[in-house]
């Protein structure tokens, strides 16, 4: 495989729901960089990440982490949900509200690549459970309606990205899956208009795509040593780190492991010299 090309006829076969809209033309050249101009968190390191999480998001048949962004009001965290949602998965309805019935959670699950919960003030149990299957790939069979028999299966393996003002998860099961970010507020006085704020993105998108995609191409190849064999989705993660510092070549992107003080949430990466 050598890079990408856009045609006009393809071999695959896509199925477009109701809530997709198109994804934007890459440029020729661009940045993956470009997105800690619009994206503001505390720490260089939850940066990052945040850029591997989102070169991972582009490579469907692997586990993903849950993307858990928290922060202080006026944190911007609904917006730059929604920036990453366009990034990887442009939707008409780019937020959800997270429903309280399982059968309508897997809906949307089995309908959004990137389902983006807004505002959450805790997750139960049962939604948690259902949150952890598909970061890891998974589904549920339910009785097909007005049948006795019939069945129907949802399977999905998703992008989840949650967002709340505190720390939304806490059980351990989906702790050990997650990715929590904080992010930096913003000052009154750096604060723009919602139409010069999003023209500014668009102007940039088609330029972090395509570096994105590059990435993505190189990290598929034998050389980088990545693999297709499914791993947990922490593992997984680093290794598309480390994948990324080939592919990538640059200063900004050094070797990484879990913290080892806090191995299971792994909110702050610890580096190694290159």
């Amino acid at each position: 495989m050598n890079g990408w090309a856009i045609v006009d006829r393809s071999t695959v076969l896509f199925e477009r729901t109701r809530n997709m809209i198109a994804q934007v033309t890459p440029a020729k050249k661009g940045d993956l960089t470009l997105i800690s101009k619009h994206i503001r968190l505390k720490s260089r390191d939850d940066q990052m990440l945040l850029m591997v999480y989102l070169v991972a998001c582009l490579i469907p048949d692997i586990p993903h982490v849950i993307s858990v962004l928290s922060g202080e009001k006026g944190a911007s965290k609904t917006t730059t949900m929604k920036k990453i949602r366009k990034l990887i998965d442009p939707a008409i309805k780019e937020t959800m509200v997270l429903p309280k019935s399982i059968d309508e959670l897997t809906l949307q699950l089995s309908k959004n690549y990137m389902p983006s919960y807004d505002n959450i003030d805790h997750l139960t149990h049962e939604i948690s459970d259902i949150l952890c299957m598909a970061a890891t790939g998974g589904g549920i069979s339910k009785r097909e309606l007005y049948t006795n028999e019939g069945e129907v299966i949802l399977t999905f393996l998703r992008c989840v990205v949650l967002n709340g003002i505190n720390t939304v998860v806490s059980r351990p099961d989906i702790v050990d899956r997650s990715v929590i970010s904080e992010l930096e507020r913003i000052e009154k006085y750096e604060r723009k208009d919602e139409a010069s704020l999003w023209k500014e993105f668009e102007v940039d998108r088609p330029l972090f795509y395509v570096r994105e995609t590059n990435l993505k191409t190189l990290s598929r190849t034998n050389k980088t040593g990545y693999d297709y064999v499914p791993k947990p989705p922490i593992s997984e993660i680093i290794r598309k780190q480390n994948t990324v510092n080939e592919a990538a070549n640059s200063e900004l992107f050094l070797p990484m492991a879990p913290d080892k003080r806090n191995p299971s949430r792994w909110s702050k990466a610890c580096r190694s010299s290159a």
